[in-house]
């Protein structure tokens, strides 16, 4: 799996493992991380920089604040355009990214 370097606000570097990720949200020039038991990791990357850096096999940009692990689905409510992850996180669907969303699940 594909380290992903990231710096907190404290500047202290840590390695995060890609596959940890559950869900990534936009903050600005900021971005929050969600990790698999409930933890959280905040870096100074937008959203943009975080999509480069991220496997596209395993991660898609459903929607202009997120990004999420294509592995951590649990279910897409197709009616509600909505994801449901495996953190039981609701992440919309954004209308313009539904068909590329579809052809990668």
């Amino acid at each position: 799996s594909t380290p992903l370097y990231s710096s907190a606000a404290s500047d202290v570097y840590k390695r995060q493992d890609v596959d940890d990720i559950i869900y990534v949200e936009s903050d600005g020039n900021y971005s929050t991380l969600f990790l698999q038991n409930q933890k959280k990791l905040v870096v100074t990357k937008k959203l943009k920089e975080i999509d480069a850096i991220l496997p596209e096999d395993y991660f898609f940009r459903i929607h202009n604040s997120y990004i999420i692990n294509l592995n951590k689905i649990k279910e897409f409510i197709k009616s509600e355009g909505y994801v449901v992850m495996d953190s039981n996180h609701k992440i919309p669907v954004a209308r313009q990214r539904k068909s590329d969303f579809l052809e990668k699940l």
